[in-house]
C-alpha cells in the first residue's frame, strides 16, 4: 500500500492530511504516518466496501498543467502524488481538469511542451513531407486510413486519430499497440452547424484550445470537394451529405487553416 497514493486518491483525505501537517518536519513522512494510520483505522474496510478509491491517475492530473509536465517525471511517481496533495489543498487545483479520459490525457501530456508535425492525408502530404526538416519535431500525429499506409511515408507517426467508423473496422490489439485514438473521445463541440469538420480540423482545434505547444506545423491538409481525390493512397472522394452526414466544406477549412496560420505565431501550415 502506498500510503501518498491513498491520500491522493481521496481529496478530501489529502486535504485534511495536509492541513495537519506540523511545519519542520519531514512532509513525506508525516503524510505517509497520517495515511497509514487513517487505512488502518478505518480506510481499509472502506477499501473493501468500495467507499473508498485507490485510483490515481497522473496523466488525468497533469494534463491540466503543462507547467508540470515540462519538469516532472511520470514515473517518479511519489513527488506526483504530493504535489497534487499540497496543490489541491492550498492552491484548489483539479484533478482532471478538462474532463481527459485516461487516453487523451496521456496523449495531452506527451504533446504539452513539444514540436508537435500534424501530418493530413492529402495528395500533396508525400511533397509537403520533403520541404521540412523532420528532425525537429518530437511528435507526430496522422489521421484514418494512413494507419493502413503509415509504411508510405518517410516518419513514424506516435499516434493515428481516425473517426468512429474508421476505429470500428480496426483491431482491438491494433488500436492499443499503435496508438491510435477515436476522435470522439475528444469530446470536441462542432459549433459548424451547416456542415462536418474534417478529423484532422477537430483534432487541430482540440490542440490549439487545450494544448500548450512549443511549435505546431501542419502538412497535408489540402481539402478537397466531393468530385476530387482526398488521400495521397488511394482513389477515393470524400462522401457527400446525406440523411445522416452534413458533408464537409473544403473552402471553409481552407480558409479556418489559413487563418489559424496568420494569427498563431507558432503555427505553421504548409498547403
Amino acid at each position: 500500500m502506498n500510503y501518498l497514493k491513498y491520500l491522493a486518491s481521496n481529496t478530501e483525505l489529502a486535504k485534511i492530511a495536509a492541513l495537519s501537517y506540523e511545519p519542520g518536519t519531514n512532509l513525506s513522512k508525516s503524510l505517509n504516518a497520517w495515511g497509514e494510520t487513517h487505512f488502518f483505522c478505518s480506510g481499509k474496510i472502506e477499501l473493501i466496501n468500495n467507499l473508498r478509491s485507490y485510483d490515481f491517475n497522473a496523466y488525468q492530473f497533469l494534463s491540466g498543467y503543462p507547467e508540470l509536465c515540462q519538469i516532472m517525471n511520470i514515473n517518479e511517481t511519489d513527488v506526483i502524488y504530493l504535489t497534487w496533495i499540497l496543490n489541491h489543498s492550498y492552491f484548489g487545483w483539479h484533478m482532471n481538469l478538462h474532463n481527459f479520459s485516461e487516453s487523451v490525457a496521456k496523449f495531452a501530456c506527451e504533446l504539452h511542451n513539444s514540436n508537435i508535425l500534424v501530418v493530413g492525408n492529402s495528395r500533396q502530404c508525400l511533397f509537403n513531407l520533403k520541404t521540412i526538416d523532420t528532425n525537429e519535431y518530437t511528435i507526430f500525429v496522422g489521421f484514418n486510413k494512413i494507419y493502413q499506409n503509415h509504411m508510405k511515408i518517410s516518419v513514424k507517426l506516435d499516434y493515428i486519430i481516425c473517426n468512429d467508423v474508421i476505429y470500428k473496422t480496426i483491431p482491438e490489439c491494433t488500436q492499443g499497440y499503435q496508438n491510435i485514438l477515436c476522435i470522439n473521445e475528444f469530446m470536441i463541440e462542432n459549433e459548424i452547424t451547416q456542415f462536418e469538420l474534417t478529423t484532422g480540423m477537430l483534432l487541430v482545434l482540440w490542440i490549439l484550445k487545450y494544448i500548450r505547444y512549443n511549435k505546431m506545423t501542419i502538412i497535408g491538409f489540402n481539402m478537397v470537394e466531393s468530385d476530387t481525390y482526398a488521400h495521397f493512397f488511394d482513389n477515393e472522394c470524400p462522401a457527400l451529405a446525406n440523411e445522416t452526414f452534413r458533408g464537409h466544406n473544403a473552402v471553409y477549412e481552407h480558409e479556418l487553416l489559413k487563418n489559424i496560420k496568420n494569427r498563431s505565431a507558432h503555427v505553421e501550415v504548409i498547403f
